[in-house]
């Protein structure tokens, strides 16, 4: 009732929750996904707001995760993989989202990357929660990368304990601010003052990471 008629859902009480997978977000109170959110329009250029779109007007083709989701993972989850075999996820606090979503998932407005709990941790258990980095409303991480290097940086906000934090115990001015562990020669290695250093990247890790660790012997 809250949310319109029941015809308007094609059937919902019997059919739509099923259908939709959203059963557990609408029980919990959230929006449906429906076909006729106000201000949707029927075909976007940009590729995220089509994605938007799509979820809306096929919601069974999705996963609705955003009751169970936890840190970085999407609010929403393709079915159908892509040619790299990868699901295609949607934010809603993602900065690219369309107002017009954000107006009907969430009234109150966004969040950028206000996601993280005292006993939270991206990457699945492998990265950093944000209980001890700090607030960071204005810091945020891409949805995808937009280039390899970018994807490194993603990669170890999203598994941060997979990789050695240098910044306060550098061998030399040139040694890496990051490096991946492991001893097979071939570990990436980061560092902030890089001209290939995503803008994103410093905003997000003073927001986001712990306090550097003490010197540790690590080359």
């Amino acid at each position: 009732q809250q949310y319109g008629q029941q015809q308007q859902y094609g059937q919902q009480q019997q059919y739509g929750q099923q259908q939709y997978g959203q059963s557990a977000s609408v029980a919990a109170g959230l929006p449906p996904l429906i076909p006729d959110v106000p201000g949707m329009p029927e075909y976007a250029e940009d590729a995220t707001e089509q994605r938007w779109i799509d979820l809306f007007t096929n919601p069974g083709s999705y996963f609705d995760n955003r009751t169970t989701k936890k840190d970085r993972q999407p609010d929403f989850n393709s079915k159908a993989r892509d040619s790299e075999n990868k699901r295609q996820g949607l934010w809603i606090d993602s900065k690219y989202t369309p107002d017009w979503v954000i107006n009907y998932l969430r009234p109150g407005g966004r969040q950028y990357n206000n996601r993280s709990g005292g006993n939270s941790s991206y990457g699945g258990g492998g990265g950093y929660g944000g209980s001890q980095g700090g607030g960071g409303e204005d810091a945020y991480m891409p949805e995808q990368a937009s280039s390899a290097r970018e994807a490194d940086w993603m990669d170890l906000c999203m598994n941060y304990r997979n990789w050695w934090d240098n910044r306060a115990n550098k061998m030399s001015p040139k040694s890496p601010d990051f490096k991946q562990k492991g001893r097979t020669g071939e570990e990436v290695a980061l560092w902030l003052s890089n001209r290939d250093t995503p803008e994103w990247v410093g905003p997000y890790i003073t927001a986001k990471f712990p306090p550097p660790p003490p010197p540790r012997n690590q080359y």
